[in-house]
């Protein structure tokens, strides 16, 4: 990797002891990702205005996120991150096909081709196939990146929405559970 691959170079020398107490020099280089925190930032709260019901904040967040590649693909990496939360990379067999939990606008065109594109894009993450989605990134329209985007944040808030209510459902429970034998008489 060299300062011209993309990302911040960084490299750095380290002088470390082996096991026969000899000094032995390392060089490290790095590339950091090429990870927007602005955009990250931003797709985090789009979920978040999703989760407060506010769909006008999210898609002016998706239609910015989508104005730039870079932002657009730091934005799918982070929803697809959500959505496959759990999922081996690269389990899957020819000809799966994974789904997204969205529901289509019933008089929107751009609708399902959308849901589409984000299906293909989440199953080829999935798969291991990062090229495709870079490929897919760098051909679509920005109009259908922001659609794809709304598709994904949609998706990933509804996730996450999920197990926050069965987080606060174990949390009641637990509680019911601990105040119900606060009341019960002590064994003995």
């Amino acid at each position: 990797m060299t300062p011209d691959s993309g990302g911040d170079y960084h490299g750095r020398d380290f002088a470390v002891t082996d096991r026969r107490h000899s000094v032995v020099g390392l060089r490290v280089t790095a590339v950091a990702p090429e990870v927007d925190a602005g955009a990250q930032a931003l797709t985090r709260a789009a979920i978040a205005a999703l989760n407060r019901r506010d769909q006008l904040f999210s898609i002016r967040a998706a239609t910015t996120l989508a104005a730039e590649r870079r932002s657009a693909a730091t934005a799918v990496a982070l929803l697809t991150d959500i959505l496959l939360k759990g999922f081996p990379r690269g389990a899957l067999r020819p000809g799966v096909r994974l789904d997204v939990d969205f529901k289509p606008t019933p008089d929107d065109p751009d609708c399902p081709k959308a849901q589409s594109i984000a299906r293909d894009v989440l199953t080829a993450v999935a798969a291991g196939d990062d090229a495709f989605v870079t490929r897919t990134l760098q051909t679509l329209p920005v109009e259908t990146i922001g659609d794809v985007l709304v598709v994904l944040l949609y998706s990933a808030a509804g996730r996450l929405e999920h197990f926050a209510g069965v987080d606060g459902d174990a949390a009641d429970a637990y509680y019911d559970a601990t105040a119900a034998n606060t009341d019960a008489p002590p064994e003995g």
